[in-house]
């Protein structure tokens, strides 16, 4: 009878603890802090995940680590910093992209990043040299320097229709104030001569 009853004992007491493990594992866990954003593709329609068309709210919702900024540019249009890994102090390693919203609709309508971390699908990123980018990219077409800070922009044989590259140093000679007629046009550039950002837009 003895050996029974521990026999029963046993059964019972196995299978508390089944139920136990099992109720422990449906327990809801502690809400994992948001993780730092580590890749930043650039696509025609996105730059690290923040599309074209999404309001800063849904931005702000997907990226609870995210802090957004706003601030406005040398012409006076309003923009919108959006710092994905705001505790991370490496400029190299943090993601950073500007964004413009229509004023009618919230809707973001203008994306922008010089961070080097973001890239297209074949590699082209802020900080590229560019002689390298022409060598993914084609012959370089033409550098346009706008009159606004002197901007400049380039574009290149293959290069997707939906980028726009801004880049420096490119080479328009020696300019004399005469000569300051723009848009300035050159198909040369200089051997530090690098991608300075890169931006996706709906207009």
């Amino acid at each position: 009878m003895n050996l029974i009853r521990n026999i029963i004992i046993l059964a019972v007491l196995s299978a508390l603890s089944a139920c136990a493990e099992q109720s422990a594992s449906k327990q809801p866990t502690a809400k994992q802090a948001p993780r730092a954003q580590n890749s930043c593709t650039i696509t025609a329609d996105s730059i690290g995940g923040i599309m074209l068309g999404q309001t800063l709210a849904q931005v702000q919702s997907r990226f609870l680590q995210a802090e957004l900024t706003p601030f406005s540019d040398a012409e006076g249009a309003e923009f919108t910093q959006i710092t994905l890994n705001p505790k991370i102090n490496d400029d190299a390693e943090n993601i950073i992209v500007l964004a413009h919203t229509d004023e009618t609709t919230g809707k973001i309508e203008y994306l922008e990043t010089d961070s080097p971390k973001c890239h297209t699908a074949n590699g082209i990123h802020p900080k590229m040299p560019l002689h390298e980018a022409e060598q993914r990219l084609g012959k370089l077409k033409h550098i346009t320097m706008t009159e606004i800070e002197m901007r400049q922009f380039a574009e290149f044989t293959h290069q997707p229709q939906w980028l726009t590259m801004r880049v420096s140093d490119g080479d328009f000679g020696v300019l004399q104030e005469q000569d300051l007629v723009f848009p300035l046009y050159t198909q040369r550039f200089n051997s530090n001569a690098e991608i300075i950002s890169l931006a996706v837009a709906r207009w």
